[in-house]
């Protein structure tokens, strides 16, 4: 446990150590028998927390990590914007984006994200050469849409800026109530 709190922040170990000081004061008022076992369970429960925390942290500060300005390139999108047209509710459209690497370092997408859990970009993991065009692939989902739809895609990569922008729209219409037979 030393070990773990010497790899928190000053604040996280304060935190468990005050949460463990507060245990050791329930410890005079509870029964006997239970106080081994509520203690080893509060000491974990703390110490889980304060790993997820630190964890997070860690994770936040990789994310963060400025890109080498080295390892830049230039991205040029082939295909910026698709619109699907018109297709009833419920219907699942997909386009193709191209992309071309126009820099003289290879591109590396790190992410792609649409703007809903409607809209879902598979993008390629490995390096794109320069010279070469890569394909993003999107999936738009229109269940539970109605109307007039524009999502958008985010590429995030080595370029500067790092993030692209694609589009995808549409009208999702919503097929009318079958009439009731009985009136």
């Amino acid at each position: 446990m030393k070990k773990m709190l010497k790899k928190m922040s000053a604040e996280d170990r304060q935190k468990v150590l005050d949460y463990i000081a507060n245990v050791q004061k329930a410890k005079t008022t509870m029964p006997k028998r239970n106080v081994k076992d509520v203690n080893a369970n509060m000491d974990a429960a703390a110490i889980a927390r304060a790993k997820a925390k630190a964890k997070n942290k860690t994770k936040a500060k990789a994310k963060n990590k400025p890109v080498d300005p080295a390892t830049l390139t230039k991205v040029e999108v082939l295909d910026r914007a698709f619109d699907f047209g018109t297709i009833p509710q419920g219907e699942k459209v997909s386009t193709v984006y191209r992309i071309k690497n126009v820099g003289k370092n290879p591109l590396k997408i790190s992410k792609a994200k649409g703007s809903c859990g409607c809209t879902v970009p598979q993008w390629p993991k490995e390096a794109i050469a320069p010279g070469e065009i890569a394909e993003i692939k999107v999936v738009f989902n229109s269940r539970g849409k109605r109307g007039k739809q524009q999502k958008r895609i985010t590429i995030t990569a080595n370029t500067d800026p790092a993030q692209t922008f694609l589009t995808i729209k549409g009208t999702v219409e919503v097929p009318e109530k079958p009439v009731d037979k009985k009136q």
